[in-house]
């Protein structure tokens, strides 16, 4: 439930909170994955010719679709990773404000890092 909660703050919120705690506790809290990743940006670079990407309610593959694709061009911040798979909070762009995208299609990157302070600004 505590994690829950802190998932639904943000990774900022989420690392302040766990500053206060002891690394046991920290390491309980969050795994790898969300510790390592969370506020980092990324840009869509797939989907262009299909109107977007697609959009998961969860994380595994076969959870429901949402209504609308995450446009082409859009930038995501990074709220949770794991493996090829990204929850995301979406900064711009068309598209489902919150969900899973995959990362990588048939060998084909969906996403990229970038800066986050501009759409255009890609590692």
């Amino acid at each position: 439930p505590l994690f829950a909660f802190l998932e639904s703050l943000g990774p900022l919120v989420q690392k302040a909170f766990c500053c206060h705690e002891s690394a046991s506790t920290h390491r309980q809290l969050l795994s790898a994955d969300a510790m390592t990743g969370a506020g980092r940006f990324w840009k869509v670079v797939g989907g262009q010719d299909q109107g977007g990407i697609v959009v998961r309610e969860a994380k595994d593959l076969s959870s429901q679709l949402l209504h609308s694709r995450l446009s082409h061009g859009a930038v995501v911040e990074e709220l949770l990773k794991a493996g090829h798979r990204l929850k995301y909070r979406k900064c711009s762009g068309d598209g489902p404000d919150t969900g899973w995208v995959s990362l990588i299609v048939s060998k084909k990157e969906l996403l990229v890092p970038c800066d986050g302070r501009s759409s255009e600004d890609i590692w």
